[in-house]
């Protein structure tokens, strides 16, 4: 049993005022917490502390806090414009550069602050972005598949899943004309699942 959790928990009991919080119930989120690590889950139920509005948050909610901060907890908009950055620094086809005194530099790489920053690229495709000519419709793509992939990796925070950048990418049904796994395959460019 982890007592910095549990005093975290018996602090926000105290803050939540308008309802009565038996122990057997402190134990149930003691529970199913311990998975997470104790600084993250205390800082999440600081916050929550601080921006209580009287009532006991489900356990569903501190996880979804303690997600939204191991996610960098940014905004589409400012993955956005890192990816803007990226492309006027790395471009789509930028070749190797040659140096008499060093040799061949290689080209710089795609590097992102945020794994779900890169799988939203992927999922609309580098060079796709790269050479838009109506930037302003990449972008609202962009956005939007960010914004699902985001919902998506906090829900199963909340509910204590792994998720995969194939997760990430395609969370629909296998259709009846492909073969079991075709999906997955296709988005790992053709390696078996």
């Amino acid at each position: 049993m982890n007592d910095r959790l549990l005093t975290k928990l018996v602090e926000l009991t105290r803050a939540c005022h308008r309802q009565e919080i038996k122990p057997e119930t402190l134990q149930v989120f003691h529970d199913h917490l311990t998975d997470l690590d104790p600084g993250d889950v205390c800082a999440a139920i600081d916050r929550l502390i601080d921006s209580n509005d009287g009532w006991f948050p489900a356990i569903g909610t501190i996880r979804g806090e303690v997600a939204n901060d191991a996610l960098g907890n940014h905004l589409a908009e400012e993955a956005l414009a890192e990816v803007w950055r990226e492309v006027r620094r790395v471009g789509h086809n930028r070749p190797p550069v040659f140096r008499a005194d060093v040799g061949f530099t290689p080209a710089p790489q795609r590097t992102f602050t945020s794994s779900l920053t890169d799988a939203a690229v992927d999922s609309i495709g580098w060079v796709t972005i790269c050479t838009s000519d109506k930037p302003e419709i990449i972008g609202a793509q962009f956005v939007k598949a960010w914004n699902n992939m985001h919902a998506r990796e906090v829900k199963a925070a909340q509910t204590g899943q792994k998720l995969t950048t194939v997760d990430l990418l395609y969370d629909g049904p296998e259709l009846a004309h492909e073969p079991a796994g075709a999906r997955i395959r296709a988005l790992r460019n053709g390696a078996d699942a």
